[in-house]
């Protein structure tokens, strides 16, 4: 494992700390797939796409399937340039002979306007690509193709408007002639699929990624004094992808903090399938006391792990909480949309009793300020207690502590359901941008253990 270029910046001015060797400039990633699948079209040319082992050519029920590949590239940091791309596909089984068909062509496709994911839909089989490549090799179990697609992806990523999907690359690969007209079916099925970038990487990092990318996050992370003598601390543990050497940025915004000017950054670079572990990640990678937070992750590869475990140590025993890496799809959405399920999380089991204090915790994983609005129900659902609101900067992180400190309507309460929605109070991106993480964290008065409590 190495530890990279790292950075701290403040009010946009940019500290750099070294861990390890520094090296500027051009750097090589292999980035996997967020998503793979085929698409085929059927005899009456409709396209379906099939979430499943990619394959390519023709087939006597459909008149050709193609392969797709969404790909994230927001792991690269603003200001990056990229230099080189080349598309790899291993080939695994091969029937009859899909090489009579013509030759394998791989473009990106355009029309992404506006997409929250890399997710690929069945209409990408039809669209129309902005530029086709021809890919070399031989169609042959074992054997490998590969495309150079450099001069449609690094114009293009990363970029600087949302409507562009920075980070976001979606490729399709295809037999130029689809179908023969026979009743043979020629095609053969993928194996594996990387994406091979080189590019210029800023040194320092001043800018975060503030744009359309996918989002993950660990919610809270803390290296601080508690009660009677005690610490909370985090660890945190990582694993590379088993495919693919990884590289992992985490992005870390200090409780109360605007994340967009005021974060640190840490690169850790990983072998295939290596793991790297810190009892107190905070003070051992960041250098940082006395705080609490939450990090950004972004990687090189959609498969690689991180997991952490906030933990009170010292007293008699240890008592923690693990904190998962959560996905865009358990995050909050502005209210001012209300698409999908994703405007309004529920938190359960919150208790305020004398047994049980309740803290929640705010993520705002977007550009703009946000407005978060708790509102406290019994448990007939019949009854509003009180609510309460909270505005959480860009990129920001604010955890409230004992939550009958903001909601005094629900003190000493044994079991409270709380609803939780956000709002933007400024400009920056689209709503699709603009996603909130809630979670609680449910402390026995008596033991200190805690229960994390992510909203659903």
């Amino acid at each position: 494992m190495q530890f990279r270029p790292v950075t701290t910046c403040l009010l946009g001015l940019a500290l750099a700390f070294l861990i390890g060797s520094q090296t500027a400039g051009a750097e090589s990633f292999r980035v996997t797939p967020s998503q793979i699948g085929h698409i085929r079209v059927t005899e009456d040319g409709v396209p379906r796409f099939e979430g499943v082992v990619p394959f390519i050519g023709d087939s006597t029920q459909n008149q050709y399937v193609v392969a797709v590949f969404g790909f994230d590239l927001s792991f690269l940091p603003p200001g990056s340039q990229i230099t080189s791309a080349v598309l790899r596909i291993g080939i695994d089984t091969v029937y009859a002979d899909p090489s009579a068909l013509g030759p394998v062509v791989a473009g990106r496709v355009i029309g992404l306007m506006g997409c929250p994911s890399v997710d690929p839909h069945g209409g990408w089989a039809t669209e129309d690509l902005n530029q086709e490549t021809a890919m070399d090799g031989s169609i042959e179990r074992g054997s490998e193709l590969s495309a150079d697609l450099t001069s449609q992806i690094a114009p293009n990523i990363p970029s600087g408007q949302y409507s562009s999907d920075q980070g976001r690359v979606v490729i399709r690969a295809q037999l130029t002639e689809a179908n023969d007209g026979d009743d043979r079916e020629d095609f053969f099925y993928i194996r594996d699929v990387r994406l091979e970038v080189d590019a210029d990487i800023p040194d320092p990092i001043d800018q975060r990624p503030v744009k359309r990318h996918i989002k993950r996050c660990i919610p809270v992370v803390a290296s601080l004094a508690g009660d009677a003598e005690t610490r909370w601390v985090t660890e945190l543990e990582v694993t590379a992808s088993q495919d693919e050497p990884t590289t992992i940025w985490l992005y870390f915004t200090e409780s109360g903090h605007d994340g967009s000017v005021n974060f640190t950054v840490r690169r850790l670079d990983l072998d295939r399938s290596q793991s790297v572990r810190y009892d107190d990640v905070l003070p051992e990678l960041f250098g940082i006391h006395e705080t609490k937070g939450w990090l950004e992750v972004l990687t090189t590869a959609p498969k690689a792990a991180v997991t952490a475990r906030v933990a009170n140590v010292g007293g008699e025993g240890v008592f923690g909480q693990t904190v998962p890496l959560v996905e865009e799809d358990r995050m909050l959405r502005d209210d001012v949309v209300r698409v999908w399920d994703s405007w309004q999380r529920t938190l359960h089991l919150v208790a305020t009793d004398a047994n049980n204090r309740t803290n929640l915790g705010i993520a705002n994983l977007g550009p703009s300020e946000v407005e978060v609005t708790i509102r406290a129900w019994s448990p007939t659902g019949s009854t509003i207690f009180g609510s309460g609101t909270v505005t959480v900067p860009p990129f920001g992180f604010h955890q409230v502590n004992r939550i009958e400190t903001l909601i005094p309507e629900i003190a000493d309460h044994e079991q409270i359901v709380l609803r939780v929605s956000a709002l933007a109070t400024s400009e920056g991106g689209s709503f699709l941008d603009r996603n909130v993480l809630v979670y609680a964290s449910r402390v026995d008065g008596i033991t200190g253990d805690a229960v994390f409590l992510l909203g659903r």
